[in-house]
């Protein structure tokens, strides 16, 4: 968005690295300093920022300190703060609203977040400009990975992707295979975790349904009598372009991952009874694909998922009815998009004052 503008990221967490120095428009990847004093003097000293973004949370304190005193602009995007939120808590509560006062702007996802920035405390500017994880997931699928052409599912075949599953939402769904095939659907299965030992696991679990599995990286060939195990990182976001129907992973366990890739491609989304940690799984449950019928959807036992393939089973043969849905979920995932574009348009404007 801003191509004159050299851009260095920061990390903490080794394991971030990979994920952030392959981003494209990155100039610099480096890892931040401790939270003190001295050592963020001297990282700031050394790069010179001519404005500087948190993402979501990360407002480090002796950070946002250091850059109000050196009158670097700076902004906290994508923000988020719920209502049950730790952030919130006394001494939490008395340290993120310290660092949150030192910063020059808040760019929250809903208008509930600012409320509760305001309850904490927060006297920064605030303004709602929605998710910029819309608009990244939406550029992963216009700049998308590629994927074996031999695999791509024919425009007859149901196809359901389980992704980013954990044992526990495994056993559930595994109950479900026999009934499921024998209604048409076919299965891509993305597992959260791809060692080789629980890959092995998950073939057995299959192999008791009296169904055989065939892995993505093993084969340049998919027989949809089989299930097509993804073993393989990073191509979750396209598979999921491939499907009618999604599970997402972690609901059962503790958490759900993230709705929005398969949200962005178009399909409706399945998740377990864990999953009031995840924004968008809340909102898209109020948005309505048809008469009883959410973006997404709760499943708290293998029945509930039996019945909707039996009732998408009986859907598929309605004309363009997957189609519809298909491109009404992504005409609202474009609808709450924009925020890169507004954040770019921040940075273009302060830039230019320090």
């Amino acid at each position: 968005l801003l191509p004159q503008t050299p851009v260095l990221v920061t990390y903490f967490s080794p394991s971030a690295k990979k994920i952030i120095q392959n981003f494209p428009g990155i100039d610099a990847v480096v890892p931040l300093p401790w939270d003190t004093r001295q050592k963020i003097n001297n990282f700031l000293t050394h790069f010179q920022p001519r404005a500087a973004l948190f993402a979501r949370t990360d407002v480090w304190p002796e950070v946002a300190y250091q850059l109000s005193k050196k009158k670097i602009p700076s902004a906290l995007f994508a923000a988020t703060l719920a209502d049950n939120s730790r952030r919130k808590g006394l001494l939490s509560g008395a340290l993120n609203r310290w660092a949150l006062n030192h910063i020059n702007q808040i760019f929250c996802c809903s208008a509930e977040d600012e409320i509760n920035f305001r309850r904490l405390g927060v006297l920064t500017k605030i303004e709602t400009q929605g998710d910029t994880r819309y608009d990244q997931v939406i550029y992963r699928l216009k700049h998308s990975e590629n994927l074996k052409a031999e695999f791509v599912p024919l425009a007859k075949d149901l196809i359901f992707v389980a992704g980013s599953t954990w044992p526990e939402d495994e056993k559930v769904l595994a109950a479900t295979l026999s009934e499921s095939y024998k209604k048409n659907w076919r299965w891509i299965w993305a597992p959260h975790e791809i060692s080789e030992s629980h890959l092995q696991e998950l073939e057995a679990l299959i192999s008791k349904q009296g169904l055989s599995s065939t892995r993505y990286t093993k084969t340049n060939s998919w027989n949809p009598s089989q299930v097509l195990i993804i073993d393989k990182i990073g191509i979750l976001p396209e598979i999921y372009a491939w499907g009618n129907l999604a599970f997402v992973g972690g609901s059962f366990k503790d958490k759900v991952h993230s709705v929005m890739e398969p949200l962005a491609a178009g399909i409706p989304v399945l998740v377990g009874p864990r999953h009031e940690n995840n924004r968008e799984a809340l909102l898209f449950q109020k948005i309505i694909l048809k008469p009883q019928f959410p973006s997404v959807q709760i499943i708290n036992a293998p029945e509930d998922l039996n019945r909707l393939f039996y009732e998408l089973s009986s859907a598929a043969f309605q004309q363009d009815f997957f189609k519809n849905l298909q491109d009404f979920l992504k005409s609202k995932v474009v609808q709450l998009s924009g925020s890169s574009k507004k954040m770019a348009k921040w940075v273009e404007t302060h830039r230019e004052k320090h």
